[in-house]
């Protein structure tokens, strides 16, 4: 069970089991592979701010926060239902694919 008045790193150990937690490490991974693609300069991402670098490497920084910010919030507002973490997880990569795609 997780709990907000958990210490940061239990926090996190708890939330990397759950549904949601793992469809967000699977949005930092992709977002730090779409970063390497943007700092190589390869190509193979297909991004909506590929030409505009600045803005491209900011977005794809901070959407593993921002995603995880968008999920620990739905987490207090919809803890009770069965299906929420469902939810959870389908915001986290929706997160992903606005910010970036």
């Amino acid at each position: 069970m997780i709990d907000e008045r958990m210490p940061v790193l239990a926090y996190m150990k708890s939330f990397v089991r759950e549904i949601d937690g793992k469809a967000w490490v699977l949005v930092s991974i992709a977002s730090l592979v779409a970063l390497i693609d943007v700092l190589a300069d390869t190509q193979l991402v297909p991004i909506r701010e590929k030409t505009d670098f600045g803005k491209a490497v900011v977005l794809l920084f901070f959407t593993p926060p921002l995603s995880f910010l968008v999920t620990a919030m739905l987490r207090q507002l919809s803890s009770s239902q069965a299906s929420s973490a469902w939810m959870r997880a389908i915001a986290c990569l929706g997160a992903l694919l606005v910010i970036n795609f």
